[in-house]
């Protein structure tokens, strides 16, 4: 008489083993996907290299060696320097979180002395509304199939009988 074994004595097989630990790895793997990606742009602000900088004793370029060249400068004067930071959260698919916005605003005097520094957190700032509307331009609004179509035969070998491409750019 044969005896087969009961299903409590049987030694699981490598299939089972590699079955599980293939379910384990795919579950570890879909939760790490579902962390979230924290993204740091721009001047991140180091208290004690702002605390060097003084009113009245530092000029333009002992600030840049402080800090480093700044994000952005004032568009009309160029006597305020923005270094600005930002720290955002990306979770899976959604919309990007501002976790925290910085600006750091230095004023110059005439002579490049620094007046001011001003710290803006992420409490004072404004959402701006973009503006939809298009600048329309002169000239004909062509097709698509003008487009493609329209330049044909205007390609040729520019090399022969054409003199330099560049002649009168100062290239």
């Amino acid at each position: 008489m044969i005896q087969i074994p009961s299903k409590k004595s049987r030694k699981p097989s490598r299939w089972h083993t590699c079955r599980g630990f293939l379910a384990v790895s795919l579950s570890v793997v879909a939760l790490s996907a579902c962390t979230a990606t924290i993204e740091s742009r721009g001047y991140i602000p180091d208290e004690t290299l702002l605390s060097e900088i003084l009113p009245g004793v530092d000029n333009q370029e002992s600030v840049r060696q402080t800090l480093g060249y700044p994000t952005s400068t004032a568009t009309f004067d160029g006597f305020t320097w923005y270094y600005i930071s930002r720290r955002s959260e990306n979770f899976l698919f959604f919309d990007e979180q501002l976790v925290d916005q910085s600006v750091v605003e230095i004023h110059f005097d005439l002579q490049g002395l620094v007046t001011t520094i001003d710290t803006i957190g992420v409490d004072k700032a404004r959402v701006l509304a973009v503006n939809e509307r298009e600048t329309e331009t002169g000239g004909r609004k062509l097709s698509f199939f003008e487009q493609v179509f329209g330049n044909m035969g205007r390609f040729g070998n520019r090399g022969i009988g054409y003199g330099d491409p560049f002649e009168n750019t100062g290239i």
